[in-house]
């Protein structure tokens, strides 16, 4: 808890406002009440690689022990903002007991171990939603989805030899399906039944991005220079003052500057309602970033009603 907190996690576990609980946090780290890190996750199994103290610190690409693998580093996948108590406040310490704990892999659903040449069938209890199968450690995984639309219960996976084709998606009813699952490698795997959705209470760096708080109290977490790391998919918003030359002249330039840092305003208000952040102005231009397509809709939307309203 006081090693490892995750703010969404934690709004979600003691019923509190998430957007209130994570600005609180983020404010705790800044006046030193919380050490802020980013957890480096490994995009197959899910577990924390590494930390790092600061966006600057972290390389091109991640290595998980667990798994034996290298990966590129993901914004938007893995890594994620987590905090500690500053040791001033309260000595703690991060280990890990058992890295296969369920506590570590909410997303796996189903595990079980083959030896080579075996085969076992898994009965699940899945509700709709995107799956895949995965064997450990390999790279690949089966996409199963779970579907009201589908009859089928009954489901089949075979890892071979050879590096697997395009195949399929299992197309599974939900509640109850049965999976047969063969293994004709030369070797041991683990497989495991994973959900594809990621975490909803993940605080991902891509996230935190786009959020003004976090953006005006760290202004310094960006990545060093020539770092080339995936930032997922962000929305922006891009706002200009039209003819504004001609606005100086017609108003002057005293009330003209007046009237663009009152629409500087609302554009980073609108930005800010829809957990976005203003994050760039330059001659009367304005970039506001979003974490989604939907966000960044609404937010322009409520901002060109309120600049309707003021020019009636």
């Amino acid at each position: 808890e006081v090693a490892h907190l995750r703010p969404l996690a934690f709004a979600r576990t003691y019923g509190l406002d998430p957007d209130r609980t994570l600005d609180a946090c983020l404010r705790g780290a800044h006046h030193g009440l919380f050490v802020l890190l980013w957890e480096v996750l490994c995009p197959l199994c899910r577990v924390a690689s590494g930390f790092a103290e600061s966006l600057r610190a972290l390389a091109d690409h991640g290595h998980c022990p667990a798994c034996n693998s290298d990966f590129p580093l993901d914004f938007a996948q893995s890594l994620e903002m987590v905090l500690r108590v500053a040791p001033d406040i309260r000595s703690t310490e991060l280990r890990t007991y058992c890295i296969g704990g369920p506590a570590f892999a909410p997303h796996v659903v189903a595990q079980v171990r083959l030896a080579p040449g075996a085969r076992v069938r898994l009965d699940l209890a899945l509700g709709a939603g995107a799956y895949k199968v995965r064997a450990l450690p390999l790279a690949h995984a089966f996409p199963l989805q779970v579907s009201h639309s589908a009859h089928g219960h009954r489901g089949r996976v075979q890892f071979k030899p050879a590096p697997p084709e395009p195949e399929a998606r299992e197309l599974l009813g939900p509640n109850a399906q049965h999976l047969e699952i063969e293994n004709q490698l030369a070797r041991e795997i683990v497989v495991r039944v994973e959900r594809s959705a990621p975490r909803e209470d993940a605080l991902t760096a891509a996230r935190a991005a786009c959020l003004a708080s976090f953006r005006k109290l760290f202004p310094g977490e960006v990545l060093a220079s020539g770092r080339l790391v995936a930032v997922g998919r962000p929305a922006f918003v891009v706002c200009a003052v039209h003819r504004q030359r001609q606005l100086m002249t017609e108003l002057g330039d005293a009330r003209a500057f007046e009237q663009i840092l009152r629409h500087l305003q609302w554009i980073e208000e609108a930005a800010v309602a829809e957990g976005g952040a203003l994050v760039k102005t330059a001659s009367g231009a304005t970039l506001c970033a979003f974490e989604s397509a939907s966000a960044a809709v609404r937010a322009a939307m409520a901002l060109r009603t309120r600049l309707d309203a003021a020019a009636r």
